[in-house]
């Protein structure tokens, strides 16, 4: 999708709420987000962890809007001021053709301008495999637990 930002999708076998619910949880995300090690949640929208990039530790914000089923994830390594670098949406499956019981998965990405091509490869390469981990956590999820008002 060029240099600047990066777009990765998968198909989900559950509902948009279902997906939505997990990608919005702090409890979740070291499940998928393999960019972030070592994570501690502190708090209901913040997590603190180590960058597989070079160790040092960041922060993550979690912001969810319900109307768009979109999650904003702001990172940085000083909490009062982090900057949106990810973000998953979640697109109904009946609105995509795939049924009700599906939906389609997207992580989208920003360069920053100290990111090198080496690093931004890399960082490509983990969207892919996280929207397709993204995929299968929550198809095996058993549904009463993350629905949406559980």
């Amino acid at each position: 999708m060029g240099d600047r930002v990066h777009v990765a999708s998968a198909v989900v076998d559950a509902t948009a709420d279902e997906a939505f619910s997990f990608l919005r949880d702090p409890q979740h995300l070291s499940q998928w987000a393999k960019g972030l090690r070592d994570q501690q949640v502190l708090g209901t929208d913040l997590i603190a962890g180590r960058l597989a990039a070079d160790g040092s530790r960041h922060y993550c914000r979690i912001e969810a809007v319900d109307a768009t089923r979109g999650v904003l994830y702001r990172l940085g390594p000083d909490p009062q001021a982090l900057v949106a670098r990810i973000m998953s949406q979640v697109m109904p499956g009946e609105d995509l053709g795939l049924g009700a019981g599906r939906c389609v998965v997207s992580l989208t990405a920003w360069r920053t301008g100290d990111m090198d091509a080496s690093r931004w490869r890399s960082l490509q390469s983990s969207h892919e495999a996280e929207a397709r981990l993204i995929a299968d956590l929550i198809g095996r999820i058993p549904r009463a637990r993350y629905a949406p008002d559980a």
